[in-house]
């Protein structure tokens, strides 16, 4: 009789176990997962951000370089 229970015992945790040992490894895909996302997420918004960065950049230097053509211009004139 307690043959029968301790082999009962035994299947119940190695059951257990592999579900413990399931439960980890989901959580650890999980976490992978939210990981890979989130330095996705950072590098695509750091690229968009040097992207609008180096918009503005250019924008601000070809309108810096037109106001001082215009302004030697206006001046030769004069």
């Amino acid at each position: 009789m307690s043959l029968i229970i301790l082999k009962v015992f035994n299947k119940y945790c190695s059951i257990r176990a592999a579900g413990a040992v399931a439960a980890v490894i989901v959580v650890v895909v999980v976490v992978v997962v939210v990981v890979v996302v989130v330095v996705v997420v950072v590098v695509v918004v750091a690229v968009a951000v040097g992207v609008v960065a180096l918009v503005v950049v250019v924008v601000v230097v070809v309108v810096v370089v037109v106001v001082i053509i215009t302004l030697q211009k206006k001046t030769k004139w004069n």
